[in-house]
């Protein structure tokens, strides 16, 4: 008692030298101070899991019956995604997956394959018009997740080491998304999606948001 606690870290990572706060004492009590300071994410996470999930199946029943592409299923699938990296991320997860290491493989793996539903949503929307770009992100998307994962199996470098490639591809999908937007808005296409164009805009601010916290220091 009195002591001081010296902890060294040795690591190139962008995480190096970060320490989370350490919690001491009866697990119902840790409990209640983790579901009290994450349970809005964890629970915000959750209701995207089952929305992803209902309109993943609505949109497949109605795929079968009337024999036509649904285009609100990419958007089901992208949620399904977004909530999956946000379970692999919340603090709480430690409490229901005994095996926190595979979770984060599994945030990063998402986030890898994070742009695909989105370009195939937004190019339904669009009407095709600006495919090939889209094909190009998609096959930039597909390479990027093929090479992590066979470099991550090799033991050859960690997930947390080249994620900056993932975020690179999303920013390569944001770019492309405004770029087509603004020539959509000039031939005035715009308003054929014109409150689904905006409601991306959104969403693209807040991935870009989420991408640069995570460069922030802790």
């Amino acid at each position: 008692a009195g002591k001081v606690l010296a902890i060294e870290t040795v690591s190139d990572s962008i995480y190096s030298g970060a320490l989370n706060e350490v919690y001491v004492g009866e697990k119902y009590d840790i409990w209640k101070v983790f579901f009290k300071q994450y349970s809005m994410a964890f629970f915000a996470a959750y209701f995207m899991l089952i929305l992803s999930v209902i309109t993943i199946v609505f949109s497949t029943v109605l795929r079968s019956w009337y024999k036509m592409d649904m285009e609100i299923a990419y958007l089901g699938w992208g949620l399904l995604l977004a909530s999956l990296w946000l379970f692999s991320n919340s603090r709480i997860r430690q409490f229901f997956v005994s095996n926190t290491s595979v979770m984060a493989a599994v945030g990063f793996m998402v986030v890898m394959l994070l742009p695909y539903p989105y370009l195939s949503y937004v190019n339904k929307v669009q009407k095709g018009r600006y495919r090939k770009v889209y094909t190009w992100v998609a096959l930039l998307t597909f390479v990027n997740f093929v090479v992590s994962v066979i470099l991550q199996l090799c033991n050859v470098t960690d997930f947390l080491n080249i994620m900056m490639s993932s975020h690179l591809v999303i920013l390569l999908l944001v770019i492309a998304y405004i770029i087509t937007i603004l020539l959509d808005v000039r031939n005035g296409k715009i308003k054929e999606y014109r409150e689904v164009g905006f409601g991306f805009v959104g969403l693209i601010l807040a991935a870009v948001w989420e991408i640069y916290l995570v460069y922030q220091p802790t």
